[in-house]
């Protein structure tokens, strides 16, 4: 894993300042802050990415979040490089996104008016019209 070659590559700028972000079970999340922007990079675990499934997975989660994002629904799609949203660089695959910056809830801090909002939300999510994706044989 290399993100600065990586960075540089793609051109997304000269990495300044990387930092790991918590969260994430199979796969590892930075911040990474370049001459350009500040991106969070998921570089994706090669055991999950060597599973014949994979990739196609990922590449219909874009496809779908691009979807709902063209549908006003606030979500965090992945960058596309050279026309893709996985790119293989040095045997590693990287996701890029814009750097959102947030804070995690605890559940103490959640409200009623929290889960109004994800209720909303989830209901644009499932009045979609998926038809458009022509998704065949994925789920």
């Amino acid at each position: 894993m290399n993100i600065g070659n990586f960075c540089t590559k793609y051109q997304l700028g000269t990495v300044i300042d990387i930092e790991k972000l918590n969260g994430g079970l199979m796969h590892k999340m930075f911040k990474v802050k370049t001459t350009t922007a500040t991106y969070a990079i998921k570089v994706l675990n090669s055991e999950v990415m060597n599973r014949k499934e994979a990739y196609n997975n990922f590449v219909v989660s874009e496809k779908l979040s691009n979807l709902a994002k063209e549908n006003n629904i606030p979500v965090s799609s992945a960058i596309s490089i050279d026309g893709k949203y996985l790119t293989e660089f040095e045997n590693t695959y990287y996701m890029v996104f814009d750097y959102v910056d947030g804070k995690i809830l605890s559940d103490d801090e959640i409200t009623v008016e929290h889960c109004k909002k994800i209720g909303k939300i989830l209901t644009k999510i499932h009045i979609l019209d998926y038809k458009k994706l022509n998704l065949t044989e994925e789920k």
